[in-house]
């Protein structure tokens, strides 16, 4: 799998983070048997995430907000997200997504 991210966001990486990166894209071509591939914005939230920030997402609908939440599981299986949703309908498609990954 060839990596495609800036150059701008990996200089500012620390080792460790260079790792859950890298880990983050195998573990999710792995599962997804290469058929995604996280974007900038989801590994922004990783590393976030995995440095116990708080996050907050504002990208539209459909362009990975609920991977972004699902990559720190992948990398810290022993961990729980909790998601809060106004709809039914976005918490069963959460759900979904994550048991597509391995997390119920």
């Amino acid at each position: 799998m060839q990596l495609k991210i800036t150059t701008d966001f990996t200089s500012a990486l620390s080792i460790p983070q260079h790792q859950q990166v890298l880990d983050a894209f195998s573990r999710l071509d792995l599962i997804s048997q290469g058929s995604q591939r996280p974007k900038l914005f989801q590994l922004k939230c990783l590393i976030s995430l995995l440095s116990a920030r708080h996050v907050v997402l504002r990208v539209a609908t459909g362009s990975g907000k609920t991977l972004a939440m699902i990559l720190p599981l992948l990398l810290s299986p022993n961990k729980i997200a909790i998601t809060v949703t106004p709809l039914k309908l976005l918490q069963r498609d959460h759900v979904h997504e994550f048991e597509q990954y391995g997390h119920s």
